[in-house]
């Protein structure tokens, strides 16, 4: 009996020291357990990077160029075992790792069918063709309508002509929270400023886990619809192969969600 009580007891020492040994475990980003952050910004590179306390590389970075939507990417998985997000993969080119942008925005549901938003929505300038038959233009005149009624796409188009930085600043630099904001105007097709667009972001790490808490902010400069569409505002863009199952998440999924009219000068949300 003496004996078996002494075995348990070696084995809670060995699990004891095996759970302290992980809690403690460091790698290039840090202990597991560390709860401390900092934050390294480089404005040249247009990076706000966010690091453990002892870390050599960034846990997640926020990116902010001139000329490109706001994103983040990567994000490190909390044990350090792998990245959680995926930026412009071939086959989803405008998925950029954590993001928001709108589907469709100022356009008119009046002129487009029940029955033909989606198709005029991913075939704007072709009509849908079958298996290997030759696409067929549309028409000037039907472009020009279809681009009224489906609006602005900052969700499918992430360059100049779209988004223009305004500023990102570093609000926090370090401590068991952290915290910064990027700024940008979002352009409409003659490069004016349609809405003004602040994320502010904040970073803390609990039991383990990340908490990142984000607050979305539009001024609008003119009047702003937001109109419906299967997907649109915040999305999360995972790492995908062929033969793995991984959801992806948009924040607007109810088809039925009403639009949302902004007019100016008070903004929203």
């Amino acid at each position: 009996m003496k004996a078996l009580i002494n075995n348990y007891l070696w084995i809670l020492v060995v699990m004891a020291i095996l759970f302290s040994c992980q809690k403690d475990r460091k790698s290039v980003y840090g202990s597991v357990g560390e709860t401390n952050l900092y934050i390294l910004e480089n404005q040249e590179l247009g990076t706000i990077e966010i690091y453990q306390k002892g870390g050599k590389s960034s846990i997640l970075t926020q990116h902010a160029r001139s000329n490109h939507r706001p994103y983040i990417h990567p994000i490190i998985a909390p044990d350090g075992k792998g990245v959680l997000t995926e930026y412009s993969p071939s086959h989803h080119q405008h998925q950029t790792g954590l993001y928001w942008g709108f589907t469709r925005v100022n356009g008119n549901n009046e002129l487009v069918p029940m029955d033909s938003l989606s198709t005029w929505f991913y075939h704007r300038s072709f009509l849908p063709s079958n298996g290997g038959q030759n696409k067929l233009a549309r028409s000037s005149e039907k472009i020009d309508l279809i681009k009224k009624g489906i609006g602005r796409d900052y969700f499918h188009n992430v360059g100049g002509q779209y988004w223009q930085l305004d500023s990102a600043t570093v609000l926090q630099a370090s401590g068991d929270q952290v915290s910064w904001q990027t700024v940008y105007n979002m352009l409409d097709d003659q490069g004016n400023t349609l809405m003004v667009e602040t994320q502010r972001w904040s970073m803390r790490i609990l039991d383990g886990q990340y908490l990142i808490d984000q607050e979305w902010l539009g001024d609008a400069v003119e009047e702003v619809v937001i109109n419906e569409f299967g997907y649109g505002g915040m999305f999360l863009r995972m790492p995908w192969q062929e033969g793995m199952r991984l959801p992806k998440w948009s924040m607007l999924l109810d088809k039925k969600i009403k639009p949302l009219k902004v007019k100016n000068p008070y903004g929203w949300m």
